[in-house]
Protein backbone atom coordinates (compact mmCIF):
# COMPACT_ATOMS: atom_id res chain seq x y z
CA UNK A 1 0.00 0.00 0.00
CA UNK A 2 0.89 3.37 -0.98
CA UNK A 3 1.70 6.08 2.29
CA UNK A 4 0.42 10.00 1.98
CA UNK A 5 3.17 11.57 2.01
CA UNK A 6 1.54 15.22 1.38
CA UNK A 7 0.15 17.88 -1.13
CA UNK A 8 1.40 19.38 -4.46
CA UNK A 9 -0.35 21.71 -6.95
CA UNK A 10 -2.35 20.05 -9.47
CA UNK A 11 -0.53 19.05 -12.97
CA UNK A 12 -2.44 18.24 -15.97
CA UNK A 13 -2.82 14.29 -16.29
CA UNK A 14 -2.80 14.26 -12.21
CA UNK A 15 -5.98 11.75 -11.52
CA UNK A 16 -9.20 12.92 -10.27
CA UNK A 17 -8.88 10.79 -7.61
CA UNK A 18 -6.13 12.13 -6.16
CA UNK A 19 -7.40 15.57 -6.03
CA UNK A 20 -7.84 16.64 -2.34
CA UNK A 21 -11.18 18.29 -2.48
CA UNK A 22 -11.90 19.92 0.75
CA UNK A 23 -8.34 21.03 1.29
CA UNK A 24 -8.38 22.36 -2.53
CA UNK A 25 -11.97 24.28 -1.59
CA UNK A 26 -10.11 26.16 1.08
CA UNK A 27 -7.11 27.12 -0.92
CA UNK A 28 -9.10 28.09 -3.76
CA UNK A 29 -6.92 26.15 -5.17
CA UNK A 30 -6.62 22.21 -6.94
CA UNK A 31 -4.22 20.47 -4.99
CA UNK A 32 -2.86 16.89 -5.48
CA UNK A 33 -2.45 14.52 -2.87
CA UNK A 34 1.35 12.37 -3.05
CA UNK A 35 2.05 9.04 -2.05
CA UNK A 36 5.01 7.44 -1.54
CA UNK A 37 5.24 4.04 -2.61
CA UNK A 38 4.97 1.70 -6.05
CA UNK A 39 1.98 2.47 -6.98
CA UNK A 40 2.80 6.16 -8.38
CA UNK A 41 1.13 6.90 -11.44
CA UNK A 42 2.89 7.63 -14.53
CA UNK A 43 2.18 10.58 -16.16
CA UNK A 44 1.45 11.34 -20.32
CA UNK A 45 1.99 14.58 -21.68
CA UNK A 46 0.60 14.48 -24.57
CA UNK A 47 0.37 17.38 -27.51
CA UNK A 48 -3.12 15.85 -28.14
CA UNK A 49 -4.25 17.18 -24.75
CA UNK A 50 -3.96 20.73 -25.81
CA UNK A 51 -6.05 20.23 -28.76
CA UNK A 52 -6.99 23.70 -29.66
CA UNK A 53 -4.12 25.60 -29.21
CA UNK A 54 -1.60 27.10 -31.49
CA UNK A 55 1.49 25.03 -32.42
CA UNK A 56 3.83 27.42 -30.34
CA UNK A 57 1.46 27.69 -27.34
CA UNK A 58 1.36 23.95 -27.01
CA UNK A 59 5.18 23.57 -26.93
CA UNK A 60 4.97 26.06 -24.29
CA UNK A 61 3.10 24.40 -22.14
CA UNK A 62 4.43 21.03 -22.80
CA UNK A 63 7.88 22.38 -21.78
CA UNK A 64 6.42 23.68 -18.75
CA UNK A 65 4.74 20.32 -17.89
CA UNK A 66 8.43 18.89 -18.65
CA UNK A 67 9.39 21.22 -16.27
CA UNK A 68 7.10 21.13 -13.40
CA UNK A 69 7.07 16.86 -14.12
CA UNK A 70 11.13 16.76 -12.99
CA UNK A 71 11.03 19.00 -10.60
CA UNK A 72 8.20 16.91 -8.15
CA UNK A 73 9.93 13.52 -9.60
CA UNK A 74 8.50 10.46 -10.85
CA UNK A 75 8.04 9.03 -14.17
CA UNK A 76 6.74 10.81 -17.16
CA UNK A 77 6.28 10.41 -21.29
CA UNK A 78 6.03 12.48 -23.90
CA UNK A 79 4.23 12.37 -27.19
CA UNK A 80 4.57 14.37 -30.41
CA UNK A 81 3.19 14.28 -33.29
CA UNK A 82 5.58 11.25 -34.63
CA UNK A 83 7.44 11.21 -31.39
CA UNK A 84 7.31 8.69 -28.28
CA UNK A 85 9.32 9.38 -25.23
CA UNK A 86 8.65 6.23 -23.22
CA UNK A 87 8.17 7.07 -19.41
CA UNK A 88 11.16 7.34 -17.15
CA UNK A 89 12.50 10.03 -14.51
CA UNK A 90 15.92 11.84 -14.23
CA UNK A 91 17.90 14.72 -16.24
CA UNK A 92 18.07 12.41 -19.05
CA UNK A 93 14.39 12.07 -19.66
CA UNK A 94 14.04 15.77 -19.09
CA UNK A 95 16.82 16.73 -21.52
CA UNK A 96 15.12 14.52 -24.08
CA UNK A 97 12.00 15.66 -24.12
CA UNK A 98 12.89 19.39 -23.45
CA UNK A 99 15.44 19.19 -27.03
CA UNK A 100 12.01 16.82 -28.93
CA UNK A 101 10.10 20.02 -27.88
CA UNK A 102 13.08 22.40 -29.82
CA UNK A 103 13.00 20.46 -32.67
CA UNK A 104 9.55 19.77 -33.03
CA UNK A 105 8.30 21.03 -36.74
CA UNK A 106 11.95 21.25 -38.06
CA UNK A 107 12.88 19.20 -41.17
CA UNK A 108 14.76 16.01 -40.06
CA UNK A 109 17.84 17.37 -41.94
CA UNK A 110 18.49 20.49 -39.93
CA UNK A 111 17.54 18.53 -36.94
CA UNK A 112 21.11 17.74 -35.26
Amino acid sequence: EDDFSGLRGYQPGDSPRRIAWKTSARAQELLTKRFTGTGEETRWLSWDELAGMQDERRLSVLCRWVLLCHATGGAYGLKLPGVEIAPAGGEEQRDRCLEALALHGLPKDTAP
